[in-house]
């Protein structure tokens, strides 16, 4: 629930955004066309991305939550739901995957590295469905920073899922060794 809160946290800062950019590509939807355009393959299909990114902890619980993050990534078509008008997709920017990381962390344990992995994680493997499923898709990848959205092609999301999960595994080991190394050293 809080990964939601704060990607929803995130996009409201997209309502104000609008005063600073000229330009910016707007998400104004009426709570009907979101609900026309939401179906089960978009609700499932992010959880079963999210859950992939996770498998490298092979920790239920990680896999698990990383699922939800990737859906909950999407709380900003709350704010659409009511007409109101935001940059698009505020909450799939690396400023925002950045900031997660480091709240999530401060808020459940400052050495669960895996936490802060797979909220990171997640965001890439919503990213990488959003591209499968529209067939390529752009994203302000540096938004509030920038207005400027990056483009990604039908296949990219091959490559943006991939690298979610070698950032996993790179943590995955990168702990091991230390735990291993501890031990070792005891």
């Amino acid at each position: 629930m809080v990964y939601g809160l704060l990607s929803l946290s995130f996009s409201l800062i997209g309502i104000t955004l609008d005063y600073f950019f000229n330009d910016v590509e707007k998400d104004a939807k009426i709570g009907s066309d979101i609900l026309k355009t939401a179906s089960l393959e978009h609700v499932f299909g992010h959880i079963v991305f999210g859950m992939v990114v996770a498998l490298p902890t092979l920790a239920y619980r990680y896999i698990v939550a990383s699922g939800g993050f990737a859906i909950l990534l999407d709380a900003d078509h709350l704010i659409q739901f009511f007409g109101v008008e935001n940059i698009a997709r505020m909450g799939h920017s690396f400023i925002f995957a950045i900031l997660i990381i480091i709240i999530m962390m401060f808020l459940f344990g400052k050495k669960d590295y895996f936490l802060g992995v797979i909220s990171f994680a997640a965001i890439l493997s919503h990213i990488s469905f959003d591209i499968l499923l529209g067939g390529g898709s752009s994203f302000p990848l540096f938004t509030p920073i920038s207005n400027s959205f990056l483009t990604f092609q039908a296949n990219d999301w091959v490559m943006v899922l991939g690298s979610g999960i070698l950032i996993v595994l790179s943590i995955k080991i990168i702990v091991h060794r230390k735990i291993y190394f501890e031990k070792l050293n005891k």
